[in-house]
């Protein structure tokens, strides 16, 4: 540039308030009448910072009162101490929202080619500058960097919404199972809302049901919160093999369990087996359970176990204002039934002929054959069998 501003016209003008002024530049160079032209281009629209060389910039940019920022720099690359593009390297971290302009000749080629991921130069600007290059320059460096700003800004937000969602899921699937979810709103529990009632499919599962024997009597000489901690922490026992065998606790009813063993088609021996593990797992919690209690001079606990695979409606039912997912019919009727038999046969686990069927030599198993039995609510009957571990 050839234009000098007059160094009074200058100084009264750096005396001037800078606030009203939305953006702070430094300009950095070692030769006074470069600094003396760029500021006669930039300080109508711009609040200035002066530097003779990139030591004393980095001494300025220290000195900053707290809430005054630096939006962008625009510096020579040849200066002594400290050029250009050292400069812009030691303010990364201190200046990290500064948009950098390096002044450069044609002999500077090296240094603009290394400078781009070390000094993070947005621009270079070959010397010389005319005025109305400058100004457009750095009109556009100010945009971009408030478009960039604001980039950042949406993906914070985003990324904030983003873990609402995820938060909201992981809350959700506490009172609805992942696993209908996948079935009924694999577009996503953003569409729950909108589900119809009466929406279904057909499964085929093995159902678990569990239920704690003389529960009535055992609540009758506790507290009501002494009542819930003791569900809560025996739920939490018998839960775990359930979890640990791929299977999910559709519901818990009062003192029982309800669970679910879902797979994909053709996999039916695989739930089988998995339901009979969890269900000798929630055997071996309990006895961990029971013997707690027993040193703590408390009666032991136990459980009746109900197994049986078949094909159940999974969908929705309710009203608009208070809907549930869960699984209906026959097999879910019968599994419940299985369960309640075990105080008629002093048994644990009774499992279904088709259960039995399915898991056969998987994993080791003494069975029982407890012969054909009438389910109360259905027609007809079924072969029936208990179940325990092999010692």
């Amino acid at each position: 540039m050839a234009l000098r501003l007059n160094k009074d016209v200058f100084t009264r003008h750096q005396e001037q308030s800078q606030v009203e002024k939305e953006f702070t530049v430094m300009l950095v160079d070692d030769e006074e009448k470069n600094l003396d032209a760029i500021s006669m281009v930039l300080q109508k629209d711009y609040n200035l910072i002066l530097a003779h060389d990139g030591v004393e910039a980095l001494e300025k940019i220290s000195s900053l009162p707290p809430g005054q920022d630096i939006h962008l720099i625009i510096a020579d690359q040849r200066m002594p101490r400290l050029t250009g593009v050292g400069l812009f390297s030691q303010t990364k971290e201190i200046l990290p929202d500064a948009v950098r302009i390096l002044l450069t000749g044609f002999s500077d080629a090296d240094a603009m080619i290394g400078s781009i991921n070390e000094g993070q130069v947005y621009k270079f600007l070959m010397k010389p500058i005319e005025p109305h290059d400058l100004r457009v320059s750095v009109q556009r460096c100010l945009e971009w960097r408030a478009l960039r700003l604001e980039n950042v800004q949406l993906v914070i937000s985003l990324k904030k919404r983003v873990d609402e969602v995820e938060n909201l899921v992981e809350s959700f699937e506490k009172f609805v199972p992942r696993q209908f979810l996948n079935r009924i709103a694999s577009e996503g529990i953003q569409n729950v809302k909108n589900f119809p009632i009466g929406r279904a499919e057909i499964g085929y599962v093995t159902i678990l049901f569990a239920d704690i024997r003389s529960f009535t009597t055992l609540s009758e000489s506790m507290a009501p919160q002494e009542v819930l901690d003791f569900l809560n922490s025996l739920f939490h026992r018998l839960s775990a093999p359930v979890h640990e065998h791929h299977g999910f606790v559709d519901k818990f009813m009062g003192d029982a369990i309800m669970a679910l063993f879902d797979s994909g088609p053709g996999e039916e021996q695989v739930q089988a087996a998995n339901a009979m593990r969890a269900a000798i797992g929630m055997l071996e919690s309990l006895e961990d359970f029971n013997t707690t209690r027993i040193a703590a001079g408390k009666e032991p606990v136990r459980i009746g176990i109900g197994i049986h695979t078949g094909p159940v409606i999974i969908g929705t039912v309710g009203v608009e204002a208070r809907m549930d997912l869960t699984v209906l019919g026959d097999s879910v009727n019968i599994a419940a039934r299985l369960e309640q038999l075990n105080k008629q046969h002093g048994t644990s686990i009774i499992a279904s002929s088709k259960t039995r069927e399915l898991v056969g030599d998987t994993f080791q198993l003494e069975w029982q054959d407890l012969g054909e039995i009438t389910i109360r609510g259905r027609t007809g009957s079924i072969s029936v069998c208990a179940a325990s571990a092999k010692l």
